[in-house]
Parts: C-alpha cells; sequence; structure tokens
C-alpha cells in the first residue's frame, strides 16, 4: 500500500481495501458487543456471522474451483492449512476477542486489535530478520503510543448504549 522507494506510487486499490476491511471489523465488533450486552452467548456472537459471511462466500468458491482437481484440493495439507485458517486463525482469535469484548468497551477493543498487526511486524523483525524502514518505524512507533494512551483514557460504551437506554439487564457472564 505505501511507496517502497521514492517515486513509487501508492496503491489506492489497497488503501481502499484496507479502509473496507476495517469498517468491516468495526461493524463486526460494535455488533458482537450488542449482541453480548442482549445475553447472547460469546459462540453465537461469533460463529453466526461467520456461518453468514460463509454462506456468502459459497457462490465464489464454487467459482474458484470449478476445473480444479479434486485430489490436490483435498490433499492433506491442504486440508490442514484450512482447518488452521478456520480454527486457529479465526474461530479461536475471534472467540478470545470477543470475550475481552465483554469488559471494555467496543470502541476500546476494536482499537486494541491494533496492536495484533505491530505484533505481527514486530515479530517478523525478532524472529525472522526483517527490516524496516524509517516510515515504517515512525507508523510502528505511532501505532504503539496510540494503543498506550487508548488503554489509559475510558470511552463510552458504543455497543451497548442501545440496550442499557432500552432497560436490557446486563446478562450474567458466561
Amino acid at each position: 500500500m505505501l511507496p517502497r522507494a521514492a517515486g513509487d506510487a501508492v496503491a489506492a486499490r489497497g488503501v481502499l481495501a484496507a479502509l473496507a476491511a476495517a469498517l468491516a471489523f468495526a461493524a463486526y465488533t460494535v455488533a458482537a458487543k450488542r449482541l453480548l450486552v442482549r445475553g447472547v452467548p460469546r459462540l453465537a456472537a461469533v460463529a453466526v456471522p461467520f456461518l453468514g459471511a460463509g454462506l456468502l462466500l459459497a457462490p465464489v468458491l464454487v467459482a474458484a474451483l470449478r476445473g480444479a482437481d479434486p485430489g490436490r484440493v483435498l490433499a492433506p495439507e491442504v486440508l490442514g492449512v484450512v482447518a488452521w485458517l478456520g480454527l486457529g486463525a479465526t474461530a479461536v482469535p475471534y472467540l478470545l476477542f470477543t470475550a475481552g469484548l465483554r469488559g471494555v468497551p467496543a470502541v476500546t477493543g476494536a482499537t486494541m486489535a491494533l496492536a495484533e498487526p505491530l505484533t505481527a511486524t514486530m515479530l517478523g523483525v525478532v524472529l525472522l530478520g526483517e527490516r524496516l524502514g524509517p516510515l515504517r518505524v515512525v507508523g510502528a512507533a505511532t501505532v504503539g503510543i496510540a494503543l498506550l494512551l487508548a488503554a489509559r483514557r475510558p470511552d463510552r460504551d458504543v455497543g451497548a448504549a442501545e440496550p442499557a437506554a432500552a432497560g436490557v439487564p446486563h446478562p450474567p457472564r458466561r
């Protein structure tokens, strides 16, 4: 998304895709928080949106697999990657994130989620020997400082505002 060297152009489509992803994540965060406040079990607050997303993506999968060799698609290593992406990289992290939303405002949860790409970047530097240019160092420092400041500042709970105003009692913890 960012230029790698002087004279390189910013990839506008990449920036727009990142903004769309951020908007989708923010919408999920607020919706999940509202579901939790209304007493929906955490597993359902995670599983139902992802089931819906899977159903919406099913036609894309069918189109992508048209003409593919079933032996290659269903190979153990492919199924292992699919299982990891489904469980290790999606289901478990979103269950943990949604559990965390029980105790913090939606805006704080979404802001703290920015620690994930920062953590991945730092792991790449420390474990894989990747190098960050000056612009990326400034960006990582800015995100880190913003996270520290956000962690210290209490915010209004966007996801809980409507149910509390409607007189919906807080559900027991599950």
